[in-house]
């Protein structure tokens, strides 16, 4: 089921500077995309188009059919998409991790009972049960960005997008979130799209979409966008930093010419099988 849809979408924040230019994408329901490009490619401002933070000069944005365009829809896209910004000290509201993570939910006018249902899930979601009566300062960076998705996912979301939700993590904390992304589009069945400048998390994502000068330069799975490294430094991207020394020791044939290598574990099983053979 398409869950998202743009269509041949322009929007400029400067009178003749497009951020976006005339792009047209589409996501299907319980896809996991990962949008990658320099700043002022136009990523971030493709995740603000889908939630209707702005509204495009030109073309359509459409969510589940609704148009962003749309007053009498905004609020129920904004029910169905939920958004994870990139400091999660700006995101929280209340002092304790269990009222902020209620916030959500009080405000579209949820119920009381099922408010009470919907923390608990949102907490197990995102294993962060154990800082339920916790004050939010007394948290780590990752552990505060699991709680502000804790947030969004309490509003029950079908679509969730982090615009830049771990650049401002140490590696434990983003890959803390990272793993709660992945088993909430596995488990959960959540649509997720992830703007991000790593390009270490971009293989996790079912298809990878890059963005130059506000279009879309190319886009495919990790396999197919981690095959074309010429391609990617032309959009001023590099490759992970292990596929980048798997691709030089294929050429040297120092591993096989065939073999898979995005991740560091990836790369650990490659170099071992072939020293075993020495």
């Amino acid at each position: 089921m398409q869950a998202i849809k743009l269509d041949n979408v322009t929007f400029e924040y400067e009178e003749g500077i497009f951020a976006v230019n005339g792009i047209s994408l589409e996501i299907n329901q319980g896809e996991y995309i990962a949008v990658v490009g320099r700043n002022g490619s136009g990523k971030s401002t493709v995740a603000k188009l889908i939630n209707g933070l702005i509204s495009p000069k030109s073309g359509s944005v459409t969510v589940f059919g609704m148009d962003t365009k749309g007053k009498k829809d905004i609020f129920e896209i904004r029910k169905r998409v939920g958004m994870v910004f990139q400091n999660p000290d700006n995101q929280m509201v209340a002092t304790i991790v269990e009222d902020d993570i209620a916030f959500g939910p009080e405000n579209i006018g949820v119920q009381r009972e099922e408010i009470a249902r919907r923390i608990d899930f949102a907490l197990k979601a995102t294993n962060t049960e154990e800082f339920r009566h916790r004050p939010a300062s007394q948290l780590s960076g990752g552990q505060k960005q699991r709680v502000a998705i804790a947030g969004v996912l309490a509003i029950k979301p079908q679509i969730l997008i982090l615009d830049e939700a771990t650049s401002m993590l140490d590696p434990k904390g983003r890959a803390e979130v990272n793993e709660v992304i992945r088993r909430l589009n596995k488990e959960e069945g959540i649509t997720v799209i992830t703007v991000t400048h790593y390009m270490e998390e971009a293989f996790e994502a079912d298809k990878i979409i890059v963005m130059k000068g506000g279009d879309v330069a190319f886009a495919g799975t990790p396999e197919e966008v981690f095959s074309c490294e010429k391609e990617l430094e032309e959009c001023g991207l590099a490759l992970p930093r292990a596929t980048y020394i798997g691709n030089r020791l294929k050429e040297k044939n120092i591993i096989d010419k065939n073999a898979k290598c995005f991740t560091a574990k990836d790369l650990e099983v490659l170099l071992c099988e072939s020293f075993a053979k020495i």
